[in-house]
């Protein structure tokens, strides 16, 4: 038979990576954005993927009608 841990921590008065152990305050954690493409590329790979799209007929052409 094998031995239970759980509960068996010290309350964690322990080693701890939180600012509150610190004596700090606990925030969420700031992001930031990561941006493979700029945004000309990401308009571009779009358009190449809508024309994949219509080539197998997945996609409505969708053509604006003119005054």
């Amino acid at each position: 038979m094998g031995m239970s841990t759980q509960n068996m921590s010290d309350g964690g008065k322990g080693l701890s990576y939180s600012k509150t152990a610190a004596g700090g305050v606990a925030e969420p954690l700031q992001s930031r954005p990561n941006n493979v493409f700029t945004p000309k590329e990401r308009e571009e790979l779009k358009e190449i993927f809508h024309e994949v799209l219509l080539e197998y007929g997945l996609v409505r052409r969708n053509e604006k009608v003119s005054d």
